[in-house]
């Protein structure tokens, strides 16, 4: 298994990126995490309410029994909530309403440092075959975050929340 499903993790431009109607992407707007290269891509709401991205992938077979993680990293100057999705549900921006299905809520801390952000779920027996993996901005119009270095991975590898680079 690879070590990132995702198709295009870093390029929320991208149409792999299912996004919410104002939900504005903009790319290379801020050096990724690596603190090498000006690839990561700009969020910015463009309307009063909360917004979500999100991408659905389809493992071949339901993933009944297996620990997934879906993470992203994010830096902004402003404090929001974030939250990081992941079930068996068929529509990506929709994520969070599945079955089977783990909802986690992160604090952006506004402090312009990279942070880590991920939702670990082992699905149940019974699940869809597809796995959808949501970004849910909760903000107000105009909030803005830069992001980089999305991944969705099978067996839960993952790093600690918040990891500040």
């Amino acid at each position: 298994m690879a070590w990132n499903v995702l198709t295009a993790p870093n390029a929320f431009d991208n149409a792999a990126w299912a996004k919410q109607s104002n939900c504005q992407i903009t790319a290379d707007q801020a050096t990724n995490p690596g603190g090498v290269t000006q690839d990561a891509d700009e969020l910015e709401l463009q309307g009063s309410s909360a917004r979500a991205f999100g991408q659905k992938y389809t493992p071949g077979a339901a993933p009944n029994g297996q620990k997934w993680s879906f993470g992203i990293w994010v830096k902004s100057d402003t404090a929001y909530t974030l939250r990081v999705t992941m079930g068996d549900q068929t529509d990506p921006l929709n994520a969070g309403t599945a079955t089977d299905t783990t909802v986690t809520n992160h604090s952006i801390l506004g402090d312009e440092k990279w942070h880590y952000h991920e939702a670990v779920h082992t699905f149940s027996a019974g699940s869809n075959t597809a796995i959808s993996a949501n970004v849910f901005l909760v903000a107000t119009t105009g909030a803005l975050i830069h992001i980089a270095w999305a991944r969705l991975k099978r067996d839960g590898f993952h790093h600690p929340v918040r990891r500040a680079l």
